[in-house]
Formats: C-alpha cells, structure tokens, sequence
C-alpha cells in the first residue's frame, strides 16, 4: 500500500456536494494519475446522499485520500477548508462531476518546472450527455506569458478563462481565499492570483474533462446566479484598476468587458426569469452597478450590443419584451440543447 506523504508535491482539492452519481469516476481518475506524489483532499459539504460514505471508502482504501466532513455551508467554504490543511508545494482543484485524464497532473507539474511558471493551465473538453467539445486547439502549442499578458488573457476571459479546475498554482500565490455566499466564486478570486504570478505557461492540450450538467452553476437559470456573474465582473475589474493594470481615471479602461457581461446578464434574466417583480429588481440593480461605466459604452460598444445597453437603461419592460421576442428565432437551439444534459 502507497504511504502517506507528510510532504506531498500536490495537493488536489475536490468539494463534495450530492454528487454520489458521479463522485467515484471523478476520484478514480484522480489516484489513476501517472503523478504519484500528491494528495486528494475530499470535502464533503453536508451530502443528503451517500457522497460521504463514498469518500470514507476512498480514504480507507489509499492513504493519499483525506475526508473533511463538514456541515453545507457551499463550495467556496468547501475549497477553503481544504486550503487551511493543504501540505502541497502545488494546489490543483477538481469538480466532483468531472474527471480528468491519467497524465494532467504531470503535464501540468511538468510545465510548471520547464518554464519556471508559477501558474501551468490545460486545455479541457465541454462533455454533454452524448457528445463532446474541446474547448481550445491542441495545435496552438504550449504559450508562456507575463503576469501582464496573463492578467489581460484572463481579463478577457480568452484563451485563459476563471475556472480553477484546468490549473495548478504555486501554493504561495493563494493570499486570499474564495468568496463565500457567492456563485462564480473563482471567477472573482482566480485573478487575484494570477496578479501574484510572475510567469503563466498554457498548454492548451485537452486534460480535463468538464460535465455540462442542466443544474449546474454554469447552466442554471437562477437569476441570483446570472446577476452574481456580473457582480464577480466588477470586482475583478475594480482589482485590476486597485492594482493600476486598469486605469482608474479612466472612464472607458475595462468598460467593454463589463458592459458586455452586463448586457449578457440581462438578457438571460429578462428572457428566463418569469416572475415581473423580482425580473424588474435585477435590472435595475444591474443598471445600478455599471452606472460608472455607461458613459463609455459609445466608445467601447457598437451595434446591437449599444442598442441593447440604451434600452436597457432607459426602457427595461421594452428591453426585456425585445430579448424575449429575438428568443422565438432559437426555439429550435434550445430545445436541441436540452437534450444534451444529463
């Protein structure tokens, strides 16, 4: 039997929430890995399912695996309660729905070493109920950046995007802990690191395999869901401008990125949300919270993303009754992808 390592290389942090469907293939091919010298920290966050025993199976089974059983309290509390125990000289995270391929981690770990990065990240696949989509091309080759360029990719959300699960990181960049009570929480909290980072190697070859569930925080129509994407835009773009790599002073320095993710926003809450009253309440908070950054948009939008912004701001009922009618002409679209869901 493998020995426990006081000392591990990597530590894997996987949060556990009623996951019992998918859990054992996420954590075979976690201790299937050709890297060895790590550790599986599993967080159950108060499963109603036998997600727990499961865990408890693995942990008695190899010594690498260690249980934190704790009341539901979110993944964001989940990942750092892990992080308060993590031994690793390098912290990777897995969702516990997904799964990744046998040689991830030791590509990752592998590039982190070549290129003397502090951050290595992989490609991964969109994987639905009967097909699946890399979301980057291999061909692209391995890409080494700057902390400036990787701030500016990550930025953008292109080719780098906010998740954690594609990355491993240098356990000294994570100064700050994920937000709690929020969704999108990496999406806030990812940039904070990589502004730690002094160099970012992307490797855009396939390794994770990410399970496109209808429930999930991705997928979900939740306005709460939809409206906190955007609230994790603005504090990244207030990070940025806190950091000086966004320019303060300047009224159009970020405000493509965050009015295009506002728009986006409200148009999936105005368009699924059917409850007026509480519809009605989120746009006008969204107006609300770009407010500093609407004088830009004639400088930074065009076409229908600034007609959609105008209306939004000064007609939300004509805003949402223009969105919802565009949706008639994807009514085929939709239905196509509902049943790629689980």
């Amino acid at each position: 039997m493998k020995e426990r390592s006081q000392n591990p290389e990597i530590s894997i942090i996987v949060p556990v929430y009623n996951m019992e469907r998918y859990l054992r293939r996420c954590v075979d091919s976690i201790l299937a890995q050709c890297f060895k010298d790590f550790e599986l920290i599993l967080v159950d966050d108060g499963s109603k399912d036998s997600s727990l025993g499961i865990c408890r199976e693995y942990e008695a089974l190899d010594p690498r695996v260690r249980v934190i059983a704790k009341a539901n309290s979110g993944v964001s509390d989940s990942r750092n309660a892990a992080l308060d125990v993590a031994r690793g000289k390098f912290v990777g995270f897995v969702d516990s729905d997904d799964w990744i391929d046998a040689g991830m981690y030791e590509r990752l770990h592998s590039n982190m070493l070549k290129y003397d990065a502090d951050i290595a990240i992989c490609g991964y696949t969109f994987e639905w109920k009967n097909r699946s989509k890399p979301r980057h091309d291999a061909a692209e080759g391995v890409m080494v950046f700057d902390r400036d360029e990787a701030l500016g990719l990550l930025f953008r959300d292109d080719p780098i995007q906010s998740m954690s699960c594609d990355k491993l990181f240098r356990r000294s960049l994570i100064t700050e802990k994920y937000p709690v009570n929020y969704y999108f929480e990496d999406h806030a909290v990812t940039i904070k690191w990589f502004a730690n980072a002094r160099r970012v190697v992307f490797d855009p070859e396939s390794f994770y395999h990410y399970r496109m569930r209808q429930g999930s925080t991705v997928n979900g129509m939740n306005p709460e869901r939809r409206y906190h994407f955007l609230v994790a835009e603005l504090k990244r773009a207030e990070f940025l401008k806190s950091i000086g790599f966004l320019n303060p002073d300047d009224a159009s320095s970020g405000a493509g990125r965050v009015l295009t993710v506002a728009i986006d926003v409200a148009k999936n809450i105005a368009r699924y949300d059917t409850t007026e009253d509480l519809r009605r309440d989120y746009l006008r908070r969204i107006v609300d919270d770009i407010h500093s950054y609407i004088p830009a948009a004639g400088t930074v939008l065009e076409g229908k993303k600034l007609r959609r912004l105008r209306c939004l701001v000064e007609n939300p009922r004509k805003f949402t009754r223009m969105v919802r009618f565009s949706l008639l002409f994807e009514f085929g679209r939709h239905r196509n992808r509902r049943n790629l869901f689980d």
